[in-house]
Parts: C-alpha cells; structure tokens; sequence
C-alpha cells in the first residue's frame, strides 16, 4: 500500500474523526459545568454553620478521600 493510498484513507475516515472530536469537547464541557454545580453546592453544604449539614458532608468527602475508586465501585 502506497503513501497516497494511505492519505486517501485517512481522509476517508476524517469527518467520522471530526465527529467524534465534537462529541468529545461537548462531553468534556458537560462535565466541568455539571462538577462545578456540584462542588459548589457541595462546598457550601460543608461551610454551613450547622453541624447536621456539614457532618454528613464531610464524612462522605473524607469516605471519597480516603478509600480507592474499586471500593467506591463496589459500593455503586
């Protein structure tokens, strides 16, 4: 197979590439707005002035902190 056979491939296979591409920047912004939303809201549970709001937040922050992901699997 040739150099110019090889670059008629590759430009086959780039517009399935480019969508991918897109797919991946949207997923990627998704996911910071939805961990920032979610690390606000939980960094204020754990600033509350009550301790029956910021208790179970900071136990449940430090189980995360302190266990591997498998065992968070686990339990999921």
């Amino acid at each position: 197979m040739g150099y110019i056979e090889q670059l008629g491939i590759a430009a086959s296979i780039l517009p399935i590439l480019l969508r991918g591409l897109v797919v991946t920047i949207q997923a990627t912004v998704l996911g910071f707005f939805i961990a920032l939303v979610v690390g606000l809201l939980w960094a204020a549970l754990k600033a509350a002035p009550l301790k029956i709001v910021s208790w179970p937040a900071t136990i449940i922050t430090e189980f995360l902190r302190d266990t591997p992901l498998l065992i968070q699997l686990f339990f999921l």
